[in-house]
């Protein structure tokens, strides 16, 4: 995935995550579910 599909909304694909559609899931959710972007070069 591209930073700019992250910060644009992905509008013609889908999101799966371990076999379940996570497209339009709030980020709140997203977050419960154990989700995260960490962008390279962050020295995490």
């Amino acid at each position: 995935m591209t930073q700019k599909m992250i910060t644009e909304g992905v509008t013609v694909s889908k999101i799966v995550f371990q076999g379940q559609d996570i497209t339009g899931w709030a980020p709140n959710r997203i977050v419960a579910a154990g989700i995260a972007h960490v962008p390279e070069g962050r020295r995490i």
